[in-house]
């Protein structure tokens, strides 16, 4: 990693074989975490298209596929074994996307990891209000993946049912951070 890139974010695959490295251009670097003891490691894929630097990076099940929200609260999907986006979330709503159906199944069917991608499909019910997209810096699943739990910029956290799939659905939201939440989890 170049000392003049900042690390944003850092997320271990589920089995624990991959971490993939978010930095603040952008660009995300997958490694072999086998090959970290080594004095200068290789990524074994690298991860362009995103306009801003990364804010979270979720992991499919199978350590295949991760999605990623830039500060832009762009959402892109990556292949980790080639580093080819399979596609934005802007596509898929336009009804584009680069792989079609690839995608669809991907993005809408998929079995993720987690849930820290704030921008995504389970919880774009979140962004159809009238509310700034910017404001939620983070989500969470939990565990018996039932409810989602986000935060924001003004240093709330809510809880909705999950998936979020619709506007203005019931949630429960709690003041007393002192700012933004930057993490959670169950």
């Amino acid at each position: 990693i170049r000392p003049c890139t900042a690390i944003t974010q850092i997320r271990l695959s589920r089995d624990g074989r991959q971490v993939a490295v978010g930095l603040s251009s952008g660009l995300v670097r997958v490694y072999e975490v086998t090959g970290l003891g080594k004095p200068k490691p290789r990524p074994t894929s690298e991860c362009k298209g995103l306009t801003g630097q990364v804010v979270q990076i979720d992991w499919d099940d199978k350590g295949r596929v991760i999605r990623v929200n830039d500060d832009n609260m762009d959402l892109r999907l990556f292949d980790t074994g080639s580093g080819q986006e399979l596609g934005s979330v802007l596509a898929k709503f336009e009804g584009g996307g680069k792989n079609g159906k690839e995608l669809s199944a991907i993005y809408l069917e998929g079995r993720w990891a987690s849930t820290t991608c704030p921008r995504s499909w389970p919880t774009h019910g979140l962004f159809l209000e009238d509310f700034d997209a910017a404001d939620v810096l983070v989500s969470g699943r939990s565990k018996s993946g039932k409810l989602l739990a986000f935060g924001d910029r003004l240093g709330q956290v809510s809880v909705v049912a999950f998936p979020c799939l619709r506007p203005r659905a019931p949630r429960s939201t709690h003041s007393g951070h002192a700012g933004s939440v930057a993490f959670l989890g169950f």
